[in-house]
């Protein structure tokens, strides 16, 4: 998240502390489910035990 909103944050295109909790929330899940998919991924291209 840091490099898709600090540089929004840096440039005044966002200010992060007006954004309310929809925003947030908006913003999060997508990020933990690319990482999440990220994990799982790589588990399975290791030859490990994919663990959820």
């Amino acid at each position: 998240m840091v490099g898709s909103d600090g540089p929004a944050a840096a440039l005044s295109i966002v200010v992060l502390r007006q954004m309310g909790l929809n925003a947030w929330l908006s913003d999060v899940v997508p990020h933990l489910v690319y990482g999440l998919a990220t994990v799982i991924s790589y588990d399975a291209l290791a030859g490990n035990r994919v663990r959820v």
